[in-house]
């Protein structure tokens, strides 16, 4: 079929219908977002249940201004 006929069929002008072709053709086709906390633990289910230790922090030291900075 003749390109003319099928944007005459579409109601498109040329310039549109090349767009929607490169766009369906270029376009990255989205995937279904993936629950990461959710694929984490399927990733290591099969190691059992097991309890991370709790890291101590020390309290955030204060920021020294770009001005004060030493080289």
């Amino acid at each position: 079929m003749n390109f003319f006929v099928i944007v005459a069929q579409h109601g498109h002008t040329i310039e549109a219908e090349i767009k929607a072709i490169l766009q369906s053709v270029l376009a990255p086709e989205l995937s279904p977002k993936i629950n990461l906390a959710a694929a984490i633990e399927n990733r290591f289910a099969n190691l059992g249940d097991f309890e991370l230790p709790e890291i101590t922090r020390e309290p955030m030291r204060k920021a020294v201004p770009a001005s004060e900075e030493r080289l």
